[in-house]
């Protein structure tokens, strides 16, 4: 049989098989990182902000607000760009959480609690108080 150069059928076998293995070992390795992320986000929760399970997106709002010295308040932004979901800009007298108008309510939970990281005073990636300016972004886990 004349080589055509195009792999055996048990090669290509062996491709697709360590092809699956790797996106199943990628798939475990999110679902590790959600349940870390959901752990260390109960944990800011409940210890930090010694907020009761139940407790409102405004609750966390409210207290982070207060850490800070400053309310936050989330409002819709229609023109944030496609790939922005949120931001977060510091005021003089209150922090503002901008909301892109194209999220589903469960993205905008979301999307709010990730941005209130980035207000929280004792976390990495929080921000310096230059009010009017956005806040630094860097990945937060939450």
């Amino acid at each position: 049989m004349t080589h055509t150069g195009a792999p055996s059928a048990r090669r290509a076998s062996r491709a697709r098989v360590a092809e699956t293995a790797s996106r199943v070992g990628q798939a475990v390795g999110e679902i590790r990182s959600w349940k870390r992320e959901k752990r260390e986000a109960l944990r800011f929760f409940r210890k930090d902000l010694s907020l009761k399970p139940g407790a409102t997106i405004q609750d966390v709002l409210d207290a982070v607000g207060e850490l800070r010295g400053h309310r936050i308040e989330p409002i819709d932004l229609p023109f944030l760009p496609p790939r922005v979901s949120g931001v977060c800009v510091l005021g003089q007298e209150k922090d503002y959480i901008g909301l892109s108008d194209r999220l589903s309510p469960l993205q905008r939970a979301r999307v709010t609690l990730h941005e209130v990281c980035h207000l929280y005073p004792f976390r990495g990636g929080a921000p310096h108080d230059f009010p009017g300016q956005p806040a630094p972004h860097g990945p937060q886990p939450l």
